[in-house]
């Protein structure tokens, strides 16, 4: 009862400053607990920690493990500390329109390097000069070098296929696209005990979890994990460093293929101009009201909020406040870039008004959804797949009768154009405040 009643003063205390809803404020003072400590022999699984955003959650409990702590507090870093030291916040902006299969997509990505969570975990692994392990090949060689990794007590981050992942209960049309990182604790001959952001570990079928993993194309069968050292660590260099390539991220610096603008800022005044324009790829002559529509609108839904609420700018603002020591003018730019989450979030929500009845359906679902994964409760399991069946039919239903007629839809174009015409603008003035920031910092 009082740990109970302590967390729920850390979460109103929290509301105030973010004005955050109770449960997504809940959800930041649970993650941000410190790992187990005392005396006693600490097991792989003791270092678990629920998170929010997946390479982060699993960054951080491989850097508790290591023996990495945050030199001004002596503490484990929090998950916003690591993302933040990891690069912080990326931008990604991708549509697709497939004709013959009369479906379209829609992505967007928030975390800095969001394309390659291997390079992510290891240039965050030097940046604050930990060792790091990475083992490929074969799935025998690679889970042979996963149970010695957990045989020395330290957990290790592998790459799997989400809906692989019998607590995920992902559609099957999903399969193939659902890159994802879990953190392993232990392994014996029937499950693996994973930790995937929820409260409690997840048990997963030891079949069930080499099938994750090997259906992946990119990383498959990797295996990473930090070495325990005990070398100081230079917070100040490696914050100012993370900062600079979230800068240098932002512009695009990171682009595959040549497609800079669909790795950079410049990306969101693309959406924009399709969301609003006329042109031969805009959304009114290849998202015409019915099922491309409906899956490109629930897509923005899940990658702007119900993947990381505000598109990680929240989550980077909590990271800024608590490197206010080491960049002065830090926090008041976290501050803005916390606005700017709510309006993220602002922009997710007008993507499926709540007062067309099908789309506060799907909206409250949705945020169900988010709820039961975060539970991490076994009968959680069953609820979760209900979930995704009924939105699976709201899909059908969208495809037979979309509820908004023309002019409603011409409606909703615009307010999409407009809300992510604004945000692109406050995207660019914050990044050009934190390039600023970083001048002064290194002149200083």
């Amino acid at each position: 009862m009082t740990r109970n009643k302590h967390v729920k003063q850390l979460v109103r205390a929290r509301m105030e400053k973010t004005g955050e809803r109770y449960t997504a404020a809940r959800r930041h003072v649970v993650a941000e607990a410190p790992p187990p400590g005392g005396s006693r022999a600490v097991s792989p699984g003791d270092w678990h920690q629920p998170g929010t955003v997946p390479g982060a959650a699993a960054l951080r409990i491989m850097l508790a493990a290591a023996g990495v702590r945050d030199p001004r507090t002596g503490q484990p870093f929090t998950e916003a500390m690591t993302f933040g030291l990891a690069g912080g916040i990326g931008i990604g902006v991708f549509g697709f329109v497939y004709d013959k299969a009369d479906f379209a997509s829609l992505f967007i990505g928030g975390r800095h390097l969001w394309q390659d969570d291997d390079a992510w975990l290891r240039r965050a692994a030097a940046r604050l000069g930990v060792p790091i392990e990475v083992h490929e090949g074969t799935p025998r060689a690679t889970d042979a070098a996963l149970r010695e990794i957990l045989a020395s007590g330290r957990p290790a981050t592998a790459f799997v296929e989400a809906g692989l992942l019998p607590h995920r209960q992902m559609p099957e049309a999903t399969l193939g696209g659902g890159y994802h990182l879990v953190t392993v604790y232990a392994m014996d001959g029937e499950q693996v005990l994973v930790g995937d952001l929820a409260a409690a570990p997840d048990a997963v079928p030891l079949d069930a979890f080499a099938e994750a993993r090997k259906r992946i194309r990119k990383n498959r069968n990797r295996v990473v994990a930090l070495a325990r050292t005990n070398a100081p660590l230079d917070l100040a260099t490696a914050t100012r460093d993370a900062l600079a390539a979230c800068v240098a991220g932002l512009d695009g610096a990171d682009a595959i293929g040549g497609a800079t603008r669909n790795f950079s800022l410049d990306g969101l005044h693309d959406l924009a101009r399709k969301i609003g324009g006329s042109g031969k790829d805009s959304w009114a002559a290849t998202l015409p009201p019915g099922r491309r529509l409906w899956s490109v609108l629930s897509m923005l839904v899940d990658f702007v909020e119900s993947r990381a609420p505000g598109l990680c700018r929240p989550m980077f603002a909590d990271f800024l406040a608590a490197v206010d020591d080491i960049v002065p003018g830090a926090a008041p730019l976290g501050e803005s870039y916390r606005a700017l989450g709510r309006r993220w979030t602002g922009l997710a929500e007008a993507a499926l008004p709540r007062d067309v009845p099908a789309f506060g359906r799907a909206w409250r679902l949705g945020r169900e959804l988010v709820s039961q994964r975060s539970a991490g409760r076994p009968e959680a399991n069953d609820r979760t797949a209900d979930i995704r069946r009924e939105l699976a039919a709201i899909g059908v239903e969208m495809a037979d009768c979309f509820p908004l007629d023309a002019a409603q839809y011409e409606a909703l174009r615009a307010t999409l154009h407009d809300r992510v015409g604004e945000i692109h603008q406050e995207e660019m003035r914050l990044q050009q405040e934190l390039r600023q920031l970083l001048r002064v910092t290194k002149s200083g």
